[in-house]
């Protein structure tokens, strides 16, 4: 299942920068980046979360599944910077449909949903 969510990502990813080459992003594009970012990543920082928090200085394990703070505080972060940034260029690309000067914020919400994905892989989540 993982791996299916992560082809979904990469394909949508790759058919947004397709599009970059000879168009804008479509308003489309921008809702197939934000469906792909609710599965890879917002079902399993939210399933974290609800794990029970580590007690100071335990780390999760097999045997005790735990959240940590901090982890959680960075996937918050991280989830805030991306929501910014979709909605930003959903927004643009609502107001200005097939403009070019979406691309900067296409690049900072394929950015932004990259930190994400790193941060939710150095944790173990996936």
């Amino acid at each position: 299942m993982k791996r299916i969510a992560l082809i979904v990502l990469a394909s949508v990813s790759l058919a947004g920068c397709a599009a970059l080459t000879a168009q804008a992003p479509s308003l489309k594009t921008v809702y197939e980046m934000r469906a792909a970012y609710d599965a890879v990543f917002l079902a399993p920082a939210a399933n974290y979360r609800k794990l029970p928090l580590c007690a100071t200085g335990v780390k999760s394990s097999l045997k005790a599944l735990c959240a940590d703070t901090v982890v959680i505080k960075k996937l918050q972060v991280a989830d805030l910077q991306v929501e910014t940034a979709l909605d930003n260029l959903e927004a643009f690309s609502r107001a200005h449909p097939g403009d070019l000067g979406v691309t900067g914020l296409y690049d900072a919400a394929t950015l932004a949903i990259s930190e994400a994905e790193q941060i939710a892989t150095a944790a173990g989540i996936k």
